[in-house]
């Protein structure tokens, strides 16, 4: 979406005729600013959800590395009874 903002912010500016109005200018630039904030929300957005899942992929491996630690255990000791 925000892509499509950015993209389209300057349709109605012709940047070659020299006669281009000042409202559509700003109307121009306003759109640019609001793709800009917008893009930098989604930046802050996805910065927050990977901060997420890095803590998630280090509790999950936590688990893992104690199911495996405990399973290699269990098997010595079993091995070591025969």
């Amino acid at each position: 979406m925000h892509r499509y903002r950015f993209k389209h912010a300057l349709d109605d500016v012709n940047l070659y005729d020299e006669k281009y109005n000042d409202a559509i200018m700003h109307e121009a630039y306003a759109k640019v600013c609001r793709s800009i904030k917008g893009h930098k929300r989604a930046v802050e957005y996805v910065e927050k959800i990977d901060a997420c899942y890095v803590h998630y992929f280090l509790v999950l491996l936590g688990i893992i590395i104690t199911a495996f630690t405990s399973t290699f255990i269990r098997v010595g000791k079993c091995a070591n009874k025969n």
